[in-house]
């Protein structure tokens, strides 16, 4: 009997992780200031600010995956990885600013 180790895939929830992450950060957006609009993304520097939340946010989000995989977690794994890594990604870019200050 030969045992063969498999390299799971990350595609699929990396494509769930950034479709989240993108819909969360851009109602933070949306409702920033009172504005209520996404206007403000006509300004480069919106952008800038708009992936400073977004990459941390699904790296949080693929990091708590892959220890909930390494853990050997079965059911649930994808939505408890969107849900804590979002809470995750955006309170260390939030403590990364309050830091900086």
């Amino acid at each position: 009997m030969q045992t063969t180790l498999t390299k799971p895939s990350y595609k699929q929830p990396l494509l769930v992780f950034v479709l989240a992450a993108t819909a969360v950060v851009l109602f933070l957006f949306f409702i920033d200031e009172g504005n209520y609009s996404l206007k403000g993304f006509t300004n480069p520097g919106h952008w800038l600010v708009f992936l400073i939340y977004l990459i941390p946010t699904v790296v949080a989000q693929f990091l708590v995956y892959v220890l909930l995989t390494k853990l050997n977690m079965k059911d649930g794994k994808l939505s408890f990885s969107v849900i804590i890594g979002l809470f995750f990604g955006i309170a260390s870019v939030i403590s990364m600013f309050y830091w900086m200050k």
